[in-house]
Formats: C-alpha cells, structure tokens, sequence
C-alpha cells in the first residue's frame, strides 16, 4: 500500500513538472541572440559584439528589437530589479550597441521599435551562471508577398431552353352521319272482292 501511494506521488510531480515545463517554453518565446555576462558585470567583451555584429541582416528588416537584461539572484527587496539596476543595465548595454550597429552599417534606414527590459531573476535557472544574461528578440516586419486573387472567369451558362411544345391538334371526327329511320313504304290494301253470290231463281 506504502509503494502504491509513493509511487502515485512521484506520477503527480511528473505531471505538475512536465506542465510547468509545456507553460514556461509556450510563455517565454525563443530568443534570437543571448548575451551572457561575468557576476555584477554588464560591460559587453570583443567576443560579444562580434555576435552581436552578425544579426545585422536581421536587424536589416526589422521592425522591433526587445532585449530583456536578467541577474542571477534577485529577490523582491534586492536593488538589481529594476531600470536602474543590474538587470536593466545588462539590457540597456545590449541595445545601445545594437542601436549604433544599425546606424552605422545598416543600408535601410527603416524606423525600429526599441524595447528594454530590466526583469530581475529568470523564472528557471536563477541559480545557474547563465541566468546573468541578456535575451535579444528581432521582430522582422519584412511583408510578405501580397497574392492578388486569381478572377476565374466563371464558365457562361447558355440558358436551358425549354422547347414549346404545340399541342398535336386532334383530327376533326369525322360525324356519324345520322341515320333518319328508313320510311317503312306505305302498304297499298287492295280490298280482295268478295265474289257476288248469283241467285238463281227456279222456277
């Protein structure tokens, strides 16, 4: 019984993990550039920037560049969280590079949306080295091909025509002559005559 409920225990941390872990990776998109940082550092070395130089063709097209600046320990009341600490300098060091970057060797001079973000301890991680880091996310807003509608030309329907049809005109019917009643001949009588007694007298 002992076994069963350990084992049904260690089932329900799996799950609540494997969640926790599916709702972290849908909540935190992947980055497209990390810059990692030496303990309470947020200078950036030869080797990072040259990382940094080779998002230019990204950086060519586009439209928003969020860099989020994190620490390795940072609890509520530790001064590293917050513009004007740590974890924003880390960012704010990340962005300015990419800012001149773009001005001074970009070709498109198109307008991009700077976001900085000075977040403190990560969600995961806070106790790894690589929680001292900075996350650079490029929105591309190069626009995709516009598709014009093909018109096909709908197949034109020749209207159904329904033939007249014209009554057949039945033959007249011939009348049945009308048979007067043949006239019996009128019947002639000749009265046969009735022979004349002839008296004889003796004598």
């Amino acid at each position: 019984m002992g076994n069963k409920i350990i084992w049904a225990f260690a089932l329900v941390i799996a799950v609540v993990a494997a969640v926790s872990g599916t709702a972290v990776a849908i909540a935190n998109p992947i980055p497209t550039s990390i810059v990692y940082f030496a303990t309470e550092d947020f200078s950036l070395s030869p080797s990072q920037k040259d990382a940094l130089d080779a998002l230019l063709p990204q950086l060519e097209t586009a439209t928003k560049v969020t860099v989020d600046g994190y620490v390795q320990r940072s609890l509520p009341e530790n001064k590293n969280k917050g513009p004007a600490n740590l974890s924003f300098k880390r960012a704010d060091a990340v962005t300015k590079y990419l800012q001149d970057l773009v001005k001074q060797r970009s070709k498109n001079k198109q307008t991009i949306e700077w976001v900085e973000n000075g977040k403190g301890q990560p969600i995961t991680g806070y106790w790894s080295p690589d929680a001292r880091r900075a996350e650079v996310f490029i929105a591309s807003g190069a626009p995709a091909p516009v598709v014009e509608p093909t018109e096909t030309a709908s197949p034109t329907v020749e209207p159904t025509v329904t033939p007249t049809v014209t009554p057949t005109a039945s033959p007249t019917d011939t009348p049945t002559p009308t048979l007067s009643p043949t006239a019996s001949p009128t019947e002639t009588v000749v009265p046969t005559p009735t022979p004349t007694e002839t008296k004889k007298n003796g004598k």
